[in-house]
């Protein structure tokens, strides 16, 4: 068996160095004039607003925060330049686990995301994309509590390393949730509502919509943690992690700590593994969601005990494997049946065990099976096959 590489590790973070950023973008909200032009402008909303996320958060500063001002095609130029083979590797598994088409290029995808950004944050450093924030905007003091609340938690918070798409969207969603509900309590202090954040996932690009999961699904998670115990209970979070979306989507399972399966996919000999690990519920959510509707995808999602997927390379060859359990026999059938029309609406054309999929210099090959209440999928991505 070759030495599996590193980057089975998949990060869900797109800047890696950065704990987080706000969007814009499916939110709609036209800004003119009035852009955010000078770094004393920044210091003096960030300190104002910094007392206020502290107090509702009940932790203080150990280091204040610093702010540094870039615009929009810095941002894209400096992070958007060189797609992370993260990405790329997500690329083909998108394809090969039938959430994307065959035509379907992330590197558009991955730029675009870049271009939503109005603010990141990395350790006790806020970056503010001046000519995206207007300052007379109420959204510019929802967006910097945001980012204010990513330094509160890289000061008192460790997290671990997710090892699985599933867990890093999980770590994630908890950092994201905390970070929007700080923020709207913050807003509500000032009587500003109907600010525009991103409260639907748009599952049309398969990388967007799983990069927006956290920012769908967090929130909802933390309330509901802080509905219960209030901000102890947010905080014990962080100790006791959760590393599933099962547990974001349905935070009940959180709370009784429904365990999550583990499923067994022996590894391919003499190959090199470039992805292993559980997708998770969210990844089925937007598939069916890219497909058929939303209340399927929640339903199904529900029903998830834990999957499992091995993308290899043998001889040239990319191939995938992925199981996935489900809680009863009859959802699986459902999800077997949905995955066989996806193939099909694509162009599947069935030849002996596996439909064909055509693309633009490629082709897929998947084989779909149901035993009992396990998912079984093996596809094969060939290119240019004559």
């Amino acid at each position: 068996m070759r030495r599996s590489s590193k980057l089975i590790i998949v990060l869900l973070f797109i800047i890696t160095s950065f704990v987080a950023g706000t969007l814009i973008g499916y939110l709609g909200t036209h800004r003119v004039g009035y852009y955010i032009s000078n770094q004393t402008n920044v210091h003096n909303l960030i300190r104002l607003i910094a007392e206020n996320v502290s107090s509702i958060r009940g932790l203080k500063f150990s280091t204040p925060p610093e702010a540094v001002l870039i615009d929009s095609s810095t941002a894209l130029s400096t992070w958007g330049d060189e797609v992370p083979k993260d990405a790329l590797i997500l690329n083909d598994v998108f394809k090969m686990t039938l959430l994307s088409d065959l035509s379907y290029d992330v590197t558009e995808s991955f730029r675009k995301l870049i271009g939503l950004w109005l603010a990141a944050s990395s350790g006790n450093t806020i970056y503010v994309v001046h000519d995206l924030l207007n300052v007379n905007d109420p959204l510019t003091y929802r967006v910097l509590a945001h980012e204010l609340t990513h330094v509160l938690q890289n000061q008192h918070f460790k997290l671990p390393t997710p090892r699985t798409l599933d867990e890093a969207l999980a770590i994630k969603s908890l950092v994201e949730g905390d970070a929007d509900l700080t923020a709207d309590i913050y807003v509500g202090l000032l009587n500003l509502s109907n600010l525009s954040k991103v409260t639907k996932i748009q599952p049309e690009d398969p990388y967007i919509a799983i990069q927006l999961a956290p920012y769908v699904f967090g929130e909802e998670f933390v309330r509901y943690l802080y509905d219960i115990g209030g901000w102890g209970l947010v905080n014990n979070a962080y100790v006791v992690v959760p590393k599933s979306m099962k547990y974001i989507m349905f935070p009940e399972k959180y709370i009784i700590n429904e365990p999550i399966e583990t499923i067994d996919l022996p590894r391919p000999m003499e190959c090199d593994i470039l992805y292993e690990g559980a997708l998770g519920p969210a990844y089925i959510y937007v598939l069916i969601s890219r497909y058929l509707n939303e209340s399927l995808a929640l339903k199904l999602s529900s029903d998830w005990l834990g999957d499992k997927v091995i993308y290899y390379v043998c001889n040239e060859s990319k191939e995938l494997m992925w199981i996935i359990k489900l809680a009863s026999n009859e959802g699986a059938a459902d999800l077997y049946n949905l995955l066989n029309e996806i193939a099909v609406t694509m162009g599947g054309r069935r030849y002996d065990d596996y439909l064909h999929i055509d693309g633009p210099g490629n082709l897929l090959k998947v084989s779909i099976q149901v035993e009992r209440n396990l998912i079984k999928l093996h596809s094969k991505l060939l290119s240019n096959p004559k």
